[in-house]
């Protein structure tokens, strides 16, 4: 990789993945331009990783060249404005920078316990559910879910 050009100025990235059987995860960043060069260096010379994404109870979506996208955000103000509010539901910068960070590549990542998936799927339908005012469907979830009362991140959404 080249470093000599590295400027100070942030710069916002929107990164999107494409499982094959689930819909499509995007998330947005605030990097440092070093930072970008390292991650699309990474991505369009050594990207493969093979069990990146738990799709289901047993399968896992590889991730590469072919089904990722990213782009420079040239409007950055609602960006900003959501980062600093609500962050992302899946970081996927850090989930493929991890790769190129960590030491031992051959490693395989741990995984999510079926009942940590189970909520982060309760998690954005509730967050879903808020953005469309369907409290009944919100309340049906913490009704079989009270423990979910307890996730700080949910604590602007929910309410007693």
């Amino acid at each position: 990789m080249n470093n000599l050009f590295v400027e100070k100025e942030d710069i916002y990235i929107k990164i999107t993945f494409y499982p094959k059987y689930i819909n499509s995860i995007s998330s947005y960043h605030k990097i440092t331009n070093n930072e970008y060069y390292e991650f699309t260096d990474f991505v369009n010379n050594n990207l493969f990783i093979e069990n990146f994404f738990r799709t289901s109870k047993n399968g896992y979506d590889s991730l590469s060249k072919d089904n990722l996208e990213y782009e420079v955000l040239k409007e950055i103000e609602f960006i900003k404005i959501y980062l600093d509010n609500f962050s992302n539901d899946f970081n996927l910068y850090e989930m493929i920078t991890y790769f190129f960070k960590n030491d031992n590549l051959s490693d395989s990542i741990s995984s999510m316990s079926d009942e940590d998936l189970q909520d982060s799927i309760n998690i954005i339908k509730i967050t879903n559910y808020s953005l469309n005012k369907q409290n009944e469907k919100i309340t049906n979830i913490i009704n079989k879910n009270p423990h979910l009362k307890d996730n700080s991140s949910l604590d602007d959404i929910i309410l007693d």
